[in-house]
């Protein structure tokens, strides 16, 4: 699958460059029996003359083969380990293509949104339901990845629900951010926090808001909802203990258009915010 392609709607676009994974595989391959058919060979001996050789034959013999044995090891000691990668980018890209919607699964958005969720890394940018989402897979060292579903949205300010391990808050506490118990305000067990916090209570005080933030939150432990202006943002951190399919996408669709609904119909806040760089970075990447 191409880079960008046009796909359910909207545009795929996995992560990094597998193609270009593949050519260095190769390439490095190449080397490697390149290297072991050179030191088959007498490696730099053979472009010698033996007769200007000072010494004997025999100590020549001997500088020949420790010649072979150090090239044609090194040669194979590259191919097993670029091998092994090669095993293992080759099995990465048919584990990720057996999820690539076909047929009458093409043309569906939550068909290639749930394909996304089940990549190491990779995003999906279209409309659902009438509103623009992208969902996006970020890859992270020696664990889940982080599943990230977005939508645009008319907002100038910041709110967010949160439910993280202790050391995700004392970090919030180092950056100086401050929550407070969401049980206040309707969202037990989870923590919440507001740049506006008169304009927060009218969001917090809708119905609606509340069922889609249960909606979003009830089934993983570790959860991120973030309004922030021009954007709304349902994170899982760590990934999700339980396969994120077809079903899941469509209830967190449904309720992060929920959300973005209720705060684009909340009157304006007392501050308008702006994106900060790396916001707008991230706003850029998803347009």
């Amino acid at each position: 699958m191409n880079a960008s392609a046009p796909v359910g709607g909207g545009r795929f676009l996995p992560d990094g460059n597998p193609g270009f994974v593949r050519a260095m595989v190769f390439m490095w391959m190449a080397l490697a029996l390149g290297i072991i058919a050179f030191g088959a060979v007498g490696g730099p001996y053979v472009f010698e003359d033996p007769a200007s050789w000072p010494r004997s034959a025999a100590e020549r013999a001997e500088a020949v083969d420790e010649m072979r044995r150090l090239l044609c090891g090194l040669g194979g000691f590259l191919f097993l380990l670029f091998g092994g990668l090669g095993i293992v980018v080759w099995r990465i890209g048919a584990s990720a293509r057996k999820t690539i919607p076909a047929g009458a699964a093409a043309p569906d958005p939550y068909a290639w949104m749930c394909h996304v969720a089940g990549l190491t890394g990779g995003r999906w940018i279209g409309p659902v339901a009438g509103r623009a989402f992208a969902v996006q897979s970020i890859r992270r060292r020696g664990a889940a990845s982080t599943f990230h579903l977005s939508t645009p949205v008319a907002c100038a300010t910041r709110v967010s629900w949160s439910r993280r391990p202790p050391a995700g808050q004392a970090l919030d506490a180092l950056a100086g951010r401050v929550t407070e118990d969401g049980a206040r305000h309707g969202f037990a067990q989870l923590a919440v926090s507001a740049a506006d916090p008169t304009w927060a209570a009218r969001l917090f005080a809708s119905g609606s808001v509340r069922a889609a933030v249960a909606a979003l939150t009830g089934e993983d432990e570790i959860v991120l909802i973030v309004l922030r202006p021009k954007r709304l943002l349902f994170s899982l951190p760590y990934g999700s203990a339980r396969p994120i399919d077809v079903a899941r996408l469509q209830r967190w669709v449904a309720a992060l258009a929920e959300i973005a609904r209720a705060a684009e119909s909340n009157g304006a806040p007392n501050a308008l915010l702006e994106p900060n760089v790396g916001e707008r970075l991230v706003d850029g990447m998803l347009a």
